[in-house]
């Protein structure tokens, strides 16, 4: 291997090396206001696939090469199956077989003795200025003791801690351009070392926070969207296209081994994988229709119409209910595709939807800034009761937010250029 590559085993590598040798330690404002344009402008490009633009080069003093775009795969090989809007390929270790990754001991915050019980409010913990806009996701680090983000006005990733609110790292993606479509995930399996995937249409890449030393991933496929699978090791990268509108999915191992490739004749703007990396849950644009994936039987599980304006989706930890949002929110029984809730008070549309690891709350962003959380109490059947609204500033779009692993912790980011740290 030479200095100009890297692959996923150098990933696994670093993380089992620290896992045996390491121990875990625990600007000037911006306006508060955007320029309509800008704000158009970024509602219309943010998360939709674009054409491949050259800029995405490491910084010079680093040693690490230039990754070209990458010509996504064909859409099909002799192994595919079809399902659905995807057409599957089966890769050598399937997203529902045992993980290459030996599984984390839990920190003591993560403990499951200390994991929110049912029926706990939210309450504000801390509110973090970033001072800049375009926070279209946030997340904790691997600890959990930190909280980082990324603005899509300048490609600057801000990394804080969570307990004191302190700016511990920030970077600028190199040669990047306002408003490219650009995303990242925390690399949740390596503790001791921040450490970012950063996904562009020209590659993927480590970003290891401390350093500041991106590592290009010249073996995985490009993409506009990635995030973790909720399965330790297991990451899922999309690349979207808007002429036409279609896309290709891939999930990958951190050992380097394939878990799926789907080809998908319509644009999957947003994906949900069960704890068991059985069942798949996938929306799609332009037809606006969720559809779930048995992966292991290769069938259709489930095909249901989206809210208008629809993209987000989450299948609920015990695979009994799948959530959609768009104008308005559904609750559908996976069971008989029963709508059993809804609500249809949302002032704008939905961003993002999630359920907590223990199934007891739905949580849902829109751009009417707030993040509403539902109770979901053990057997429920709806309708919903009226949700905990946490709110931003000057109802600004509240995005893409994250909970920590024991449900106890939540993250907001907002179009009020702020983080909210939320604990119940």
């Amino acid at each position: 291997m030479n200095e100009e590559s890297l692959s996923w085993s150098w990933v696994t590598g670093a993380f089992l090396l620290c896992l045996s040798g390491c121990t875990v330690t625990h600007g000037v404002p911006a306006p508060d206001r955007y320029d309509q344009h800008d704000v158009d402008l970024a509602e219309q490009t943010a998360f939709i696939g674009r054409a491949p633009r050259d800029g995405f080069k490491p910084p010079p003093a680093q040693t690490v090469g230039d990754t070209p775009a990458q010509t996504p795969p064909g859409p099909s090989t002799p192994t595919s199956v079809a399902v659905g809007h995807a057409r599957l390929v089966r890769g050598s270790r399937p997203a529902y077989a045992s993980s290459p990754i030996a599984a984390l001991q839990p920190t003591s915050e993560s403990d499951a003795a200390t994991s929110s019980k049912p029926g706990r409010r939210w309450r504000l913990a801390r509110t973090i200025r970033v001072g800049e806009g375009y926070l279209y996701k946030a997340q904790f680090s691997a600890d959990e003791r930190s909280v980082i983000t990324m603005s899509l006005d300048s490609g600057s990733v801000y990394h804080y801690d969570v307990t004191s609110g302190a700016q511990l790292h920030k970077l600028a993606l190199p040669g990047f351009t306002r408003f490219e479509s650009a995303d990242f995930a925390v690399l949740k399996e390596i503790l001791p070392r921040p450490s970012l995937l950063i996904s562009r249409e020209t590659g993927i890449a480590v970003l290891d926070l401390e350093s500041g030393h991106f590592d290009v991933l010249k073996d995985l496929p490009a993409g506009n969207f990635i995030q973790q699978t909720g399965r330790l090791g297991l990451y899922a990268s999309v690349f979207r296209h808007i002429s036409p509108q279609s896309g290709e999915l891939s999930l990958h191992w951190l050992s380097g081994e394939s878990a799926l490739t789907a080809h998908c004749d319509e644009r999957p703007d947003d994906l949900s994988l069960s704890a068991d990396g059985k069942w798949l849950a996938l929306a799609f644009y332009p037809s606006g229709t969720a559809q779930l994936i048995d992966l292991e039987t290769e069938r259709l599980i489930l095909e249901h119409p989206m809210p208008k304006y629809g993209g987000s989706v989450a299948l609920s930890p015990d695979k009994t209910l799948l959530a959609v949002g768009g104008e308005r929110l559904q609750l559908i029984r996976v069971a008989d595709g029963q709508v059993i809730a809804e609500d249809a008070s949302y002032k704008n549309n939905i961003s993002d939807i999630q359920f907590s690891g223990l199934g007891d709350l739905l949580l849902v962003s829109a751009f009417d800034g707030h993040l509403r959380s539902y109770a979901l109490p053990a057997g429920f059947s709806g309708p919903f009761s009226t949700p905990q609204l946490l709110d931003h500033k000057y109802l600004s779009n509240v995005y893409s937010f994250d909970l920590s692993s024991n449900d106890r912790l939540l993250v907001t980011p907002s179009g009020d250029q702020t983080l909210k740290i939320w604990s119940r």
